[in-house]
């Protein structure tokens, strides 16, 4: 307030400065922002070959699942985004989720038993997903 007067006096506006407009269109809505964050749980409850995994509710189907829901929501709003917003690194980190989740199917026994077999490609397959879920997020803004 003391500076109203202050810039009255010296010529300026009292009006408030107005920031720039923000953008109209969100990536991540509530309900995709949602989906990323109770997936991003999962995967981490879920981390196959702890003890006592398979843990309750981590089932190898349901996971795969809700990740690909969750994925193909995002590619959903992108595709979804005005022609003059870019988001430049979410449709590689779409496709190398997608590959991920693709690559872990076939992994379904081992997973389920708690990753106590020394299937070592399952393992890669494991980090891949969960990398692939890192960079999604950090593509999409999360």
């Amino acid at each position: 307030m003391a500076l109203v007067p202050l810039m009255t006096g010296c010529g300026g506006s009292p009006e408030p400065i107005k920031a720039a407009p923000s953008p109209s269109f969100e990536l991540l809505d509530e309900e995709v922002g949602a989906k990323i964050g109770a997936d991003g749980v999962m995967l981490i409850y879920c981390i196959p070959g702890l003890p006592g995994s398979p843990r309750d509710g981590c089932d190898h189907q349901r996971l795969l699942d809700g990740v690909a829901e969750t994925v193909a929501a995002l590619d959903t709003r992108l595709k979804a985004a005005p022609p003059d917003v870019k988001y430049a690194t979410v449709p590689t980190a779409i496709d190398r989720a997608n590959a991920a989740i693709k690559g872990f199917r076939r992994c379904k026994t081992w997973f389920n038993r708690g990753a106590r077999t020394n299937d070592f490609g399952c393992h890669k397959r494991w980090e891949a997903l969960t990398t692939a879920w890192k960079e999604l997020k950090v593509a999409a803004g999360y």
